[in-house]
């Protein structure tokens, strides 16, 4: 039986069930919500676990190349790593303790495996890498560690020090390159330290500061000391022995096979300067031309030099007339495949421009420059040379005094000229008035001279022959009082093999076939700066620095046009 009320509690009942479905069917919802996010984190945890092992790997291979890197650095493989460059994370879970004693394992392991590997490869002349060593670079010997030490600073340029966002980035080490260096006090260890910057939190390297460009790349010696030695050999008269004896006194320990090698790089980084001293000799319209023989390791050749408007231009080669039109850039006849070849390397030069060219006796002369068209002017100096012997002979003495009085005038101009320091064209006002006034008279009363002191010796005898060449060639050495630039003998070319015939007298030979062509590229530049009245180091060294920057004609730097920059001092 029924009560009144029961309706209502069961109403009631009824809603409190379907409010409990309710939140029945919510926890479920909740629940299932909870299990699928529990498996994305623990796929997550799988993930990140696989990822740790990865980073756990890296974190090797970062400790055995940071041991490689610093053994190449310092030079001494299995070196102890600066701990700054091992702080690495440790593993989760592992405390300190532990992560050091781990580390000291895998660095002496990692010390083991460098020293078997350095005597493994030292009987086969290769680095621990097993690589074969570099001839400039990795593998070199280490600088000695007796030179006086020069630090400099090589810093990360202000633009490279932020990042795109304009995080400022933090310097997080300094990796060193060590060089042999010159400074005017001797050798010392030149020590380039190069910034490294990165992120400040995760020591990410982001940014390693440029090493500035060198002649030799990764090279152990410095430009400043290439370009000391180079001046000392090629501008001095210094035999490379006696530049390595300097060197090895000031603490190097450079050898000969690699000075030979650093002329050879130097010549060839060079060459640009020396092709540009050629072109600019070329231009002229007055040129000095003169030979002389040059030993070598395999036979004798010939230096040949052209000189004009302060410079000279020095080639190596045979002596013929083919290496003559070579040197000079006239077209070859019938050239041999050697020729052909050698000729190659002035392609490109500019057409010959030279008008008048003053050189010795050596007939080929004659030949060459007639075909050409060239004026060929012969040297008062060598002919007053042959007579000297003789100069006591009553005959030949008039002839030597009257000679003589052909310089009086020369030295009489060259006073006018330094006195009221007149230059260019009043300079050569000076001489051809001299010239016409007092020098062709004489001349005149030379060849009255020359001509019965001919028949006063019989045919064969020196002084018939001093006598004959000067008749012959006549008009060739009386070219000179036509115009005040034309030069009265070929001094100033011999002067040009000063050093030449100095250093030969010292090294004897050229040591290889490719060491000639390069000789002559460096003989003539350094000439060139002796001509020009130019301070070799301080122009070579703003010559290497703009070669190195680029940008910069070859023509601009040559030493004519460098002169008043870098003028010797006193």
């Amino acid at each position: 039986m029924l009560y009144d009320d029961e309706p209502a509690e069961m109403a009631s009942l009824l809603e409190e069930l379907e409010s409990l479905r309710v939140k029945r069917d919510e926890f479920s919802r909740t629940n299932e919500s909870l299990a699928s996010e529990k498996q994305v984190l623990a796929s997550e945890k799988q993930a990140l676990a696989s990822e740790k092992a990865e980073w756990m790997e890296e974190r090797k291979a970062l400790v055995a190349r940071i041991h490689h890197l610093t053994a190449l650095l310092t030079g001494k493989l299995g070196a102890k790593v600066p701990p700054e460059l091992l702080k690495l994370p440790v593993d989760a879970g592992v405390t300190a303790e532990e992560a050091e004693g781990k580390q000291e394992k895998r660095e002496r392991a990692e010390r083991e495996r460098l020293d078997r590997a350095k005597k493994k490869h030292a009987k086969k002349g290769k680095g621990a890498d097993g690589k074969a060593k570099a001839v400039n670079g990795g593998g070199r010997k280490p600088v000695n560690p007796q030179l006086p030490l020069v630090e400099v600073p090589i810093v990360v340029p202000a633009a490279q020090r932020f990042l795109p966002d304009g995080t400022p980035l933090v310097t997080l080490r300094w990796i060193h390159s060590i060089q042999e260096h010159y400074v005017p006090a001797g050798v010392v260890r030149l020590d380039q330290a190069i910034e490294v910057m990165g992120l400040k939190d995760t020591h990410e390297v982001v940014v390693t500061a440029p090493l500035p460009p060198r002649i030799v790349p990764r090279g152990k010696y410095s430009d400043a000391m290439i370009i000391e030695m180079m001046v000392r050999k090629y501008m001095r008269g210094m035999p490379f022995y006696r530049v390595l004896q300097d060197m090895r006194a000031m603490g190097s320990d450079l050898s000969d096979s690699t000075l030979s090698d650093l002329a050879q790089l130097f010549a060839t980084f060079l060459a640009p300067i020396a092709l540009a001293i050629r072109d600019q000799v070329l231009r002229e319209s007055v040129a000095h031309a003169d030979e002389t023989s040059l030993p070598t390791h395999d036979g004798t050749r010939y230096l040949w030099a052209l000189l004009a408007g302060r410079q000279v231009t020095f080639h190596v080669g045979g002596r013929g007339s083919n290496e003559l039109r070579m040197f000079l850039g006239l077209p070859l006849k019938d050239p041999t495949p050697d020729e052909a070849q050698r000729a190659q390397q002035y392609v490109g030069g500019p057409a010959f421009r030279v008008a008048n060219v003053m050189a010795d006796g050596y007939s080929l002369y004659n030949t060459v420059l007639k075909e050409a068209g060239i004026a060929r002017m012969n040297c008062w100096a060598h002919g007053l040379r042959d007579l000297k012997p003789f100069a006591d002979e009553p005959v030949i003495g008039p002839i030597a005094k009257a000679i003589g009085k052909l310089y009086a005038v020369e030295e009489q101009a060259k006073q006018i000229v330094e006195r009221k320091e007149l230059e260019g064209q009043e300079a050569i006002a000076v001489y051809t008035k001299l010239r016409a006034e007092r020098s062709k008279p004489q001349l005149a009363i030379i060849h009255e001279l020359l001509l019965p002191a001919s028949h006063q010796y019989p045919k064969g005898t020196d002084q018939r022959k001093a006598i004959d060449f000067l008749i012959n060639h006549w008009p060739t050495f009386t070219i000179y009082a036509e115009g005040g630039e034309l030069p009265v003998d070929n001094n100033d070319c011999e002067r040009a093999f000063r050093m030449i015939v100095v250093g030969r007298k010292n090294w004897m030979l050229i040591g290889s076939e490719d060491a000639a062509p390069h000789a002559a590229m460096l003989f003539s530049v350094m000439e060139s700066c002796r001509l020009c009245g130019v301070e070799p180091r301080a122009y070579l060294t703003h010559v290497v620095d703009r070669l190195h920057a680029g940008g910069t004609l070859a023509e601009d730097l040559t030493p004519r046009a460098l002169a008043e920059r870098f003028p010797l001092r006193e």
